[in-house]
């Protein structure tokens, strides 16, 4: 891209910085006046997107290549070449008369800058300091009509030096530590009176008919002169449009000195925003007018949406979250942007179209904070927001975690950054709270200035100490706790309901069985032949996808379990096969039981998986890939999240029944049959059930499992739930489970997992023949989709199931197609039975040719090629 100046308009607009000229300091030894005047002509900078890290201007102008490839990150970027200030600079174009004032305002530079306009310095980096604080500044004086010049000098820092963004254990970290301009830096163009700050709460009335909104705004006097603009307030949506009138008193103190601006009103049948599975999430749009002696000084637009939320925390300790006066139990996972901050509405959107697919509500941010279009695409599906700040740095370094302790300025950019975001999360319905610390509660002086800047930021959502068992006095008990496990623990783990572990009571902030490997199209798009070589054959090995030096840069505990589970892998094709079904099953267990306890005594009132996706290609913690595509994790995770589900308890060896509809369920049969490892049907019963209840789970008590008699070793479970008068099946589970239990070690339980001292034994698996599998499909495209049907069914002998099967488009050419909704996958059939499932995807994802359908499966020898009819 070439740099494109950006134009501003006139009194009450706002215009984003539209593209940068980004160079290192070291290279370009220009002072700093001379770079920020208009008329300065950089010679060999890089064109950089208007939200754009050091390293993301530099992958955008081809430098590197793919260093998601192997180490090349480590390899062949240099790392020195950040250590130095960078430069970010543009023009504007600007149209300014008599009375007009400009703005420019910075909403997330990391670490810290210098701001240059003109030549002239306006602000430094004590000011503009902290990946979350706002920044605006009155360049009136500074700004001519026509060309202007914007230049930051951005200083090179670290998360363990500067309260930025950083990375943890989640993944190798970016060799520029994030520096650069990650979010818009805007020039904005009002009379005397600037309004910033739009804020509408709601508190809606017990039968959700009423809405009571309270409109406010900052309003600030920039001419230092004694004004009372008259302020208009629109607000229009799914029920119509309202306008409101008032006015504020500005007092003729130093200019730009700020007052509050703040109307009430009352809405008759609003339009309730509910989560998705909930209702529907319709939104208002809010536009706010100054006027100064009949002219317009500013104007500020947002939308919001009308639900009345509240939280409480539950017998056991778990918090409950409550939205329009329903309880949610909150089913979600963690979230992670690219490692290079690139902003990327188009994946975003896929990564949320597979976050309710697989049946989640929530996402947690664990700092990383997002983007604006982030929030506006989570509140129009439907998917709630838990937001806070990160752990194991400067933002916990109170807690020796390695981070430099703070010091005055650090108490104050905090604070600033927590007024800052609590402006832009609050309007947005999707946000249910934010979790002041993470694996810490923020220490006293640091929650008091927390919680004094959400009170001048008028928030009013629940406020959470940290995201573990840990309280603090201002905000009382978190609600949460944070238990682990990291890495992999056996199914029945889940059903344990020790507070102190990560089983189903309470709420769990993060939590997961640790490694989820991807498939081998993106494996082989990640690692090199050498990588990938050791990934199955030495289990202690460094991984540099697996993060950096940690307990989790390895696959050790997964290849143990793995070999004496299911076998020793004896190819990397044979250990991707059990590494998926040892993801589905364990997901499927960690949800399953969270699910299933949400009106204990006790309760599970949240599950935050750790976590949904990834930052770059990895081998840990992902429901689906950085390629996007599915592992059997998500597989798993979508079987136990099912609307109107069927289960096992693995902890008492019970079926049960979970309703998670709004509805009540009509008469059900539950079909039970317990096969030996070459799918003979050795048991099975049968009952019926009454209507379920909205939000039921039933225990079919009298359906216990136990071993059938006479097997050793491997055996399935095969259940199924359907209606009770024409038999069409509701629910389908199968399940492969062992004669000798899986037994934890607690006494040897670590923070990152509890060891498992004796295995399950499901290397009866390994003995399965390969199965006979007929495949047709078919393919048609409507309104810019792609719809592909596959028809699988097992014509083996008896005897022969046909476990794991995974069915996967692709392109002419070979390559896997992604993102794809499957509305099913990962299948077991026993000998007989047949299976359709659907995919859908965007239309130019399969453009030209038709797209193919590949068969793969845990005992195929190897992928079946099915031709689209």
């Amino acid at each position: 891209m070439a740099h494109v100046p950006t134009r501003t308009e006139g009194r009450g607009s706002t215009a984003a910085v539209r593209s940068w000229q980004v160079q290192s300091s070291a290279v370009d030894q220009a002072d700093e006046v001379s770079i920020s005047r208009p008329d300065y002509r950089p010679g060999g900078w890089y064109d950089a997107p208007a939200r754009s890290t050091v390293m993301a201007a530099l992958l955008h102008n081809g430098l590197f290549g793919d260093v998601s490839y192997s180490t090349r990150l480590r390899d062949e970027v240099d790392p020195s070449m950040f250590g130095v200030p960078w430069w970010f600079r543009t023009t504007f174009r600007s149209v300014t008369g008599p009375g007009t004032h400009t703005t420019v305002c910075s909403d997330g530079i990391i670490p810290k800058a210098d701001l240059w306009v003109n030549g002239a310095r306006v602000a430094g980096h004590d000011v503009i300091a902290g990946a979350y604080t706002s920044n605006s500044f009155d360049i009136t004086h500074l700004v001519r009509r026509g060309t202007n010049a914007i230049a930051y000098l951005v200083h090179p820092g670290s998360p363990m030096t500067d309260l930025s963004i950083g990375w943890v254990d989640w993944t190798q970290w970016p060799p520029d530590n994030n520096m650069g301009i990650w979010r818009d830096v805007l020039v904005r163009t009002t009379g005397p009176v600037r309004l910033s700050n739009p804020r509408v709460t709601s508190r809606l009335s017990p039968g959700l008919d009423t809405a009571h909104l309270v409109v406010t705004c900052d309003a600030a006097n920039l001419c230092g002169e004694r004004l009372v603009p008259e302020v208009r307030v629109t607000i229009s949506g799914p029920t119509g449009a309202i306008e409101l009138r008032g006015e504020v008193t500005l007092g003729a103190g130093a200019a730009g000195t700020a007052r509050e601006f703040r109307i009430e009103t009352e809405l008759r049948d609003p339009a309730v925003w509910w989560p998705a599975g909930f209702g529907d999430q319709p939104l208002y749009d809010l536009e706010m007018q100054a006027g100064v002696d009949g002219r317009l000084s500013d104007r500020v637009v947002t939308t919001f949406g009308i639900r009345s939320l509240t939280s409480e925390i539950a017998p056991g300790g778990g918090r409950w979250f409550v939205l329009n006066g329903q309880t949610i139990p909150v089913r979600g996972a963690g979230w992670s942007p690219d490692l290079f901050l690139r902003h990327d509405p188009q994946r975003i959107a896929d990564e949320l179209a597979y976050t309710l697919d697989v049946g989640l509500n929530t996402i947690r941010l664990e700092g990383k904070g997002e983007n604006p279009e982030f929030f506006e695409m989570t509140d129009e599906v439907g998917v709630l927001v838990l937001a806070g700040w990160e752990c194991c740095n400067k933002w916990e370094a109170h807690a020796n975690t390695g981070g430099t302790p703070w010091d005055d300025h650090d108490f104050d950019v905090a604070a600033r950054s927590m007024q800052a975001e609590a402006y832009r999360l609050a309007n947005h319905p999707c946000v249910i709270g934010f979790v002041l610390g993470s694996d810490f509660p923020p220490e006293p002086r640091a929650c008091r200035g927390y919680v004094e800047a959400l009170v001048r930021a008028r928030w009013d959502l629940p406020i959470i100490s940290s995201a573990t068992v840990k309280g603090t006095e201002e905000c009382g008990p978190s609600g949460m706790k944070m238990t682990g496990p990291y890495a992999w623990v056996p199914p029945v783990y889940w059903y344990r309901s020790d507070p102190e572990l990560g089983g189903a009571v309470g709420f769990n902030s993060e939590t997961s069985a640790g490694n989820n490997v991807p498939r081998r199209p993106s494996l082989e798009r990640m690692l090199s032949p050498a990588e990938l070589e050791q990934l199955w054959s030495q289990p202690s090995a460094k991984q540099f996808h697996a993060g950096p030096p940690s307990e989790f840069d390895n696959l050790e505990i997964l290849h143990r379990a793995l070999a004496a589970r299911y076998g020793e892998p004896r190819s990397l094709r044979d250990f991707l096969a059990k590494a998926q079904l040892a993801s589905y099953e364990a997901t499927r267990a960690q949800f399953e039981a969270y699910g299933s306890r949400t009106h204990r005594s006790e309760p599970a009132t949240g599950v935050v998986y750790w976590m949904l996706n990834s930052a770059w290609p990895s081998l840990n913690w992902q429901l689906w890939d950085h390629y996007l595509d599915p592992s059997g994790a998500y597989f798993g995770t979508k079987k136990a999240n099912e609307p109107l589900h069927i289960q096992y308890d693995y902890g008492d060896r019970v079926v049960q029944v979970v309703n998670r509809t709004l509805a009540t369920s009509g008469p059900l049969v539950v079909t039970v049959q317990v096969r030996s490892v070459d799918g003979v049907v050795v048991g099975s019963d049968r009952t019926e059930l009454p209507c379920l209840a909205r939000g039921e789970t039933v225990t079919v008590a009298e359906l216990t499992v136990a071993p059938p008699d006479g097997v050793s070793g491997t055996y399935f479970l095969e259940l199924a739930l359907c209606a009770a008068g024409d038999g069409a099946v509701v629910s389908r589970n199968v399940y492969w489970l062992s004669s000798a239990a899986d037994v934890l070690d607690f006494e040897r339980t670590t923070w990152q997992y509890t060891p498992t001292a004796e295995f399950a034994d499901l290397r009866g698996l390994e003995r399965l023949a390969a199965p006979e599998l007929v495949v047709t499909a078919t393919a048609t495209k409507r309104s810019g989709r792609a719809h592909t049907s596959v028809t699988i069914r097992n014509a083996s002998p008896a005897g022969v199931p046909a476990l794991g099967i995974h069915a996967s488009l692709q392109s002419h050419g070979g390559a896997l197609v992604a993102p794809v909704i499957w509305n099913e996958n990962d299948l077991v059939l026993f000998a007989g039975q047949s299976a359709t499932v659907t995919a859908e995807c965007g239309a130019a994802s399969v453009a030209g040719v038709p797209p193919s359908v590949e068969i793969d499966a845990f005992n195929l020898p190897g992928p079946l090629a099915v031709v689209i009819d």
